[in-house]
């Protein structure tokens, strides 16, 4: 059982940005629009500063079997995901002259782990990693950067992108798509590793969450085998307002909405 907190990990580091109830196919919530805050007619995302903060809590389950990054079994979850920005001062070895600051996500989980025969097994895993990342003046968020696990060194370590990494342009709009491949490279050049992340606005959704009512653009994050990954639900005053998490090989889900921010909306 050694192990298990290293899924949890692989798990958690799907997470890749910005971006936080509504069913899991994404179908609309039926919500009295009176109550929620619109979007309006700016659709820019909000343009970030070094203290701001965004903190989300929720719940869900993944049930794992014959997937090889699982032990067989049911993982009830429950805890928090914390972003926290800040200014460092770091410059990337790609792009110097860029300003940079570090976007810091936390994710503390408390897992219940049931396995085929029963035995039930609960632990309380963290995970942290640093995203570096520039804003334009409407509002498109780009990555140079992460300060990430690695599995190998056992160790936190800096890796940079030579090709920035655009998520989704802002302004924001329904039947937006975008691909792209983020790759990384240690601070010498030396190729560390890929991912593929298609990127689509699917449509404009009220959900409910712990700070109140929200109309939202609904984005859906596949990987380049077009496995789900994950819906961000985005209020571009703040950002994510709302993460629904999938884990690839499992069924189940992980739903996070934000209960708490520093940005005034």
């Amino acid at each position: 059982m050694g192990s298990l907190p290293r899924c949890i990990l692989c798990f958690t580091s799907l997470i890749l940005l910005l971006g936080f109830a509504a069913c899991e196919n994404g179908d609309s919530n039926p919500l009295d629009a009176s109550n929620a805050k619109l979007i309006g007619t700016n659709t820019n995302q909000v343009i970030y500063k070094a203290g701001d903060y965004i903190y989300f809590k929720g719940s869900g389950y993944f049930l794992a079997y014959n997937n090889p990054a699982f032990y067989d079994g049911f993982y009830e979850m429950s805890g928090e995901f914390k972003i926290n920005i800040y200014s460092e001062g770091l410059k990337s070895p790609f792009f110097p002259s860029v300003n940079i600051l570090t976007l810091r996500e936390t994710f503390t989980l408390t897992t219940k782990f049931t396995s085929p025969n029963g035995r039930d097994t609960t632990y309380t895993s963290m995970s942290t990693a640093d995203r570096y990342f520039s804003q334009a003046s409407y509002g498109t968020i780009t990555f140079y950067g992460d300060k990430t696990f690695d599995f190998p060194s056992s160790s936190m370590i800096r890796v940079w992108s030579k090709i920035p990494y655009i998520p989704i342009e802002s302004p924001y709009s329904v039947g937006m798509r975008q691909y792209a491949v983020y790759e990384r490279y240690s601070e010498s050049g030396v190729y560390y590793d890929a991912s593929q992340t298609l990127v689509e606005i699917e449509d404009m959704e009220i959900i409910s969450t712990n700070a109140g009512d929200f109309e939202t653009f609904r984005m859906l994050f596949s990987d380049g085998d077009g496995n789900r990954l994950r819906f961000q639900y985005n209020y571009p005053r703040i950002g994510v307002v709302k993460f629904i998490f999938f884990q690839p090989g499992c069924s189940g889900k992980l739903e996070m909405d934000i209960y708490d921010t520093s940005i005034a909306y």
